[in-house]
């Protein structure tokens, strides 16, 4: 993809070594929209990119292909995952998305379980949506079966693992600029997607001569109907 290697493991640990985590020296704020739970995953790991990044990329990918066994209990499953085109990717850049898909089929496999296994896949759930939000939709799943009680446990840990993290690191202010950066970075890279709905309309524009900025045009129709789509399958 031409992205720089360890790339977004270099960017939140960039964030963190400044005094201001939402608005780093050296760096765009666009590329400052990491929650700060994110933030507290990315201090736990070595600030030498090179180093860091191979440690932090080999733990998360162990989680993930743990998290595919325990789900699928297939080794096919788990080394199709790796073959994934989003899965190869965040090889590449080192991106946290690992831990956010791996916190999803913890939730999936023990969400039925009884005990530390249940409360381990509320947990997991809960920590993947603080990194990456989209996996709180998985909660839908206790709506659909009626588990109120169990609804509003997943929603309480959840938001503690936003929220809480912002106390120590950005502080309230920082939750605003959290936000700001979040609004930016999707504005500036959201057109350039590559996943869902969005490159099939890049793709239609460009072969209509248009200019791939074009897309920006019908961006949040394209985003909604991703979401929708997702859902659906879900």
């Amino acid at each position: 993809s031409g992205a720089e290697a360890f790339c977004d493991y270099r960017m939140p640990q960039m964030c963190v070594a400044s005094e201001k985590v939402y608005e780093p020296e050296g760096l765009s704020r666009v590329d400052a929209p990491y929650p700060a739970f994110g933030y507290a995953v990315a201090k736990a790991f070595p600030s030498d990119i090179l180093k860091g990044g191979i440690l932090f990329t080999t733990f998360s990918l162990l989680v993930f292909l743990w998290s595919v066994w325990l789900f699928a209990r297939n080794g096919w499953a788990m080394a199709a995952a790796i073959f994934m085109g989003p899965a190869l990717h965040a090889i590449g850049v080192g991106n946290q998305i690992f831990l956010a898909i791996g916190g999803i089929l913890v939730f999936l496999a023990w969400k039925d379980e009884r005990g530390w296994k249940k409360g381990a896949a509320f947990l997991a759930l809960a920590a993947a949506s603080a990194l990456k939000i989209i996996p709180a939709a998985f909660g839908l799943l206790l709506v659909k079966e009626r588990r109120w009680r169990e609804c509003f446990v997943l929603a309480t840990l959840g938001a503690i693992f936003v929220f809480v993290p912002f106390v120590w690191i950005g502080g309230w202010e920082g939750f605003g600029a959290f936000l700001e950066n979040l609004r930016m970075h999707s504005e500036q890279y959201g057109p350039l997607g590559r996943f869902g709905i969005v490159p099939f309309d890049r793709s239609l524009r460009l072969l209509m001569g248009m200019p791939k900025e074009s897309v920006c045009a019908t961006y949040a129709l394209d985003r909604m109907l991703t979401v929708a789509v997702g859902l659906l399958c879900l």
